[in-house]
């Protein structure tokens, strides 16, 4: 048996946006790692989605659906949620571990230093995002 095996069957109900509507029948196609990979970094550069793409390669230029280029903004906003949301968690284990210790009975001394990094991670995190938007870091009244 080949490594793709192509299934045409009914969509499910679940009906998303027009594409869904007019198109109701599926062909799914098994592909290991590489190869979806390799699929979506073609679709990105022709600027398809990759079910696009395939519908292109296969049957021609019958549906043109152009995504957007990315915006340098959103990918950077989106890492800064990614390191807001580490630097969180430290925060939320250092909460914890305080928590802890009262619950022992324990007089916890906080950890000064790691609490000292993760405002001075969110302040950094702060200016960043308000760079990528373009605005001006507003001052302290």
């Amino acid at each position: 048996m080949p490594d793709t095996a192509i299934v045409t069957h009914d969509a499910p109900a679940r009906r998303r946006g027009t594409e869904t509507r007019q198109r109701r029948l599926q062909v799914l196609v098994r592909l290991d790692e590489a190869e979806e990979r390799l699929l979506g970094e073609r679709a990105a550069s022709a600027g398809l989605t990759p079910s696009d793409y395939l519908r292109q390669a296969a049957l021609g230029p019958v549906a043109r659906v152009r995504l957007p280029p990315p915006d340098p903004r959103v990918e950077s906003l989106q890492r800064l949620l990614g390191e807001l949301g580490r630097v969180g968690n430290n925060v939320n284990q250092i909460a914890r571990a305080l928590n802890v210790a009262l619950k022992a009975g324990e007089t916890p001394a906080p950890d000064g230093a790691a609490i000292a990094d993760a405002a001075v991670a969110i302040k950094r995190i702060e200016r960043e995002i308000l760079a990528t938007l373009g605005v001006e870091e507003m001052q302290p009244a």
